[in-house]
């Protein structure tokens, strides 16, 4: 097997109303800022 180093500092937000979080989460890293968002697709 080959060496190597994995990082995941991901955090992810589970529930109802956790958009509520957004603005205080973000703050915390500046003013520039990428944000995705994705929401799932029923058929």
């Amino acid at each position: 097997m080959n060496d190597f180093v994995f990082q995941n500092t991901t955090k992810v937000y589970f529930g109802k109303d956790q958009l509520k979080s957004l603005g205080a989460e973000l703050k915390k890293y500046g003013q520039r800022v990428l944000l995705v968002y994705g929401q799932a697709a029923y058929a």
